[in-house]
């Protein structure tokens, strides 16, 4: 067992016995702490994986509500919750779809001082997580609950209380069986929600009461928590604000993705750029996940940049590329600077759907056939051997190009271009990825598979969906010294290159869908772009099958 699962066992163990010193407090211990030990058994015992295994960032456009303890800050926003860790000031993973959250958005979050857990009202269920262990330790359905509009949500050491439309209802804990309150409430409550609602229009600084950026976008304030000096704001599309109420200073966070669908991935640094077709929203997303600082940038704020549809991303130390529907897109990092190129500029065609960077020169690919950009003469030269061809994706295997397009598999040796054939002829079909191992070249096709040539050997072999290619389409393809890994319509495949097994993943695994278009593989992890988010993968965490 590794030293983090040895950890992780001795953070349940401990939990376990702060959970039996609590319950000795309370009426019928004996029979409460035998039923909380079960439930904590059959719930780590079904659990598949470590938590945060399986980590989901997308859009969080919407701050419902903030509740704050001595560690943490947490806020209910769609699709899950948002931490930030108050103790190494930086953003934790959120605790989304991938992590059990139960519903589409988290309507009120409270934290349970008696407890130390947190209550969540979803849109789904009235629900109960312990963030020292991330476990889900209860999951109510709104629709077995009295309330149909739950507004508030309050604590005492003996009852948990529900609030809305005007009726109060309460339970003991432990029974979950609702009464409606009739007489004078407790003064001890401990309320979230509306009850304990703060008033923006209380603090002046704060004037006009609502958020701008750079382009004199407007975005409304949403909700407010404050502890102490801190104040936090949640804003409708804008991210989190944190000040200290004194010295009216503030921080802005980026806390989610610009837009759901991901369809590039491209690591900068610390720092990732995310882009993707027509989704819930729009924009390009340059995001640091930990510190929170970034950007969105959008075709209607920024002069320069013609699209929100971005097919490919690529880069240098001074250049950011993007492959859009509207062309060649850079972005020049010292400067801040976009500009565009078009077809009048030379390209054979504005969707640009592939990039490679080799030494100094852009190799890009078209709808209608491929172009290269010369960086020391700011030119695009068209390569009239590719015209009217989908250009879809690139390789470098012993620093040869290789070109994956409708018509097949091309290798270009100096000014010459070779084509490649397969013995079953599936390349006539069309390439879609492409992956350069150290001893394998892997070929995505058209036809419903993926077939690999081991150069050394000579040697062609063929893997096809359903068995053991999860998805019909192959979308992209990547890995590292373990594994190979492509991504489907039906899930993402894994190949491990020492047992020669295969193994699928999917959404019931923790992936946020099952349409995997795009792939990016670094140290431990592996960040999957789907249409609903990108997803990052702990794949060497014990807790996940060879």
């Amino acid at each position: 067992m590794t030293e983090e699962s040895n950890v992780y066992v001795k953070r349940i163990q401990r939990f376990k016995v702060k959970e039996k010193m609590r319950l000795l407090r309370i009426p019928n211990s004996q029979f409460f702490i035998a039923f909380i030990i079960f439930l904590l058994a059959a719930s780590l015992s079904a659990r598949k994986y470590n938590p945060f295994v399986w980590t989901t960032y997308k859009e969080f456009p919407y701050i419902f509500s903030i509740t704050i303890n001595m560690e943490a800050v947490y806020l209910g926003t769609y699709g899950g919750i948002l931490r930030f860790n108050r103790i190494e000031n930086k953003w934790d993973a959120p605790v989304t779809k991938s992590d059990g959250f139960p519903g589409e958005k988290a309507e009120i979050v409270a934290f349970d001082r008696v407890f130390n857990k947190l209550w969540i009202v979803s849109d789904k269920s009235l629900a109960a997580y312990n963030p020292q262990i991330s476990l889900w330790e209860r999951d109510i359905l709104r629709i077995s609950l009295p309330l149909r509009a739950i507004s508030s949500i309050g604590f005492t050491h003996e009852r948990i209380f529900l609030e809305g439309n005007g009726s109060i209802y309460s339970s003991q804990r432990g029974s979950f069986t609702w009464e409606k309150w009739t007489g004078t409430l407790p003064m001890n409550i401990d309320w979230f929600g509306e009850k304990e609602k703060v008033s923006i229009r209380d603090y002046p600084f704060l004037t006009p009461y609502y958020a701008s950026d750079e382009y004199f976008n407007k975005y409304e304030y949403t909700t407010a928590a404050v502890d102490n000096k801190d104040m936090w704001l949640g804003t409708d599309k804008y991210g989190v604000f944190h000040y200290n109420i004194y010295t009216w200073n503030g921080i802005h966070y980026i806390v989610g993705l610009a837009n759901n669908r991901v369809d590039a991935i491209y690591r900068d640094k610390d720092s990732y750029w995310l882009g993707g077709g027509n989704g819930t929203d729009k924009g390009i997303t340059h995001i640091n996940f930990e510190t929170g600082e970034g950007k969105y940038f959008r075709s209607e704020d920024i002069f320069g940049l013609n699209s929100n549809t971005v097919y490919a991303i690529t880069g240098d130390k001074k250049r950011i590329w993007f492959g859009t529907s509207d062309g060649l897109m850079c972005y020049k990092k010292g400067e801040c600077v976009w500009k565009t190129y078009s077809m009048f500029d030379g390209l054979p065609s504005n969707i640009v759907i592939s990039l490679i960077t080799k030494e100094d020169t852009i190799f890009i690919g078209t709808k209608e056939g491929m172009a290269l950009f010369l960086p020391g003469t700011e030119k695009i030269v068209n390569i009239e051997t590719f015209n009217n061809i989908s250009v879809n994706a690139f390789g470098i295997y012993r620093d040869n190009l290789l070109i994956g397009t409708e018509r097949g598999v091309f290798l270009k040796k100096d000014n010459r271009f070779e084509n490649i054939s397969d013995p079953d002829g599936d390349f006539n079909f069309g390439v879609a990825a492409i992956f350069v191992d150290d001893d394998a070249l892997w070929f995505g096709t058209r036809r419903k598979g993926v077939d690999v040539y081991y150069p050394d050997d000579l040697e062609w072999k063929e893997y096809l969906y359903p068995t053991p290619i999860s998805g019909e389409w192959v979308f992209s393809i990547s890995g590292d010294e373990d594994y190979v890994w492509v991504g489907t319509n039906n899930g993402i495949s894994r190949y491990n290159k020492k047992l020669k097994m295969w193994k699928t993943f999917n959404e019931t695994d923790g992936l946020i869908d099952n349409e995997v278009r795009t792939l990016y593989v670094e140290k431990d992890y592996i960040w999957l772009g789907t249409k609903e988010g990108v997803t990052r993968f702990k794949y060497r965490d014990p807790s996940v099958p060879p």
